[in-house]
């Protein structure tokens, strides 16, 4: 399961509790990778791209899922929406914020190439919208599913026999 979202997304945010309870009653059975698609363009969304530079500095540090976790927290809805919140959030699950302000502003920082890739490998696909999913299961042909359609899409053949196992 591959999802292209960003954290300032209110339909990223709504799903993320579902994703996160899907991934760990199946993680004998799917991985699950997450994939930068920042709608920095879009109102309410002018964080977008650091919060996604702040998680590539969080996995550089093996800290990705535990600061993905805390931004995508309710109780951290208003925060994602402030970039010195955002790195206070990077603090506050370990990753050492010293500099990480500098690295978010410098387009030569390493953490754009992976934002970056992320964000191109998205438009080749023709993504539009967040959170798009990707289902790539061996054997069948890929899909691609929203927010609204991932819950019939996995309740679907032959998705729904290989979770039920």
């Amino acid at each position: 399961l591959i999802e292209f979202g960003d954290v300032n997304c209110p339909a990223c945010r709504h799903t993320h509790t579902m994703i996160s309870e899907l991934v760990e009653l199946n993680k004998d059975k799917m991985s699950y990778s997450f994939r930068h698609m920042p709608l920095a363009h879009l109102p309410g969304h002018e964080t977008s791209a650091q919060a996604a530079l702040i998680a590539e500095a969080a996995a550089e540090k093996g800290l990705f899922f535990e600061y993905l976790e805390a931004v995508y927290d309710h109780d951290n809805d208003a925060r994602v929406k402030d970039v010195d919140q955002l790195i206070k959030i990077a603090a506050e699950i370990g990753l050492n914020t010293t500099g990480l302000d500098e690295r978010i502003k410098s387009a030569e920082s390493s953490l754009f190439a992976s934002m970056t890739l992320d964000t191109s490998v998205a438009i080749d696909a023709g993504i539009t919208q967040t959170p798009t999913f990707i289902l790539i299961m061996k054997g069948h042909p890929t899909k691609a599913a929203t927010a609204a359609s991932m819950a019939r899409l996995l309740g679907q053949e032959p998705y729904r026999s290989y979770l039920d196992k």
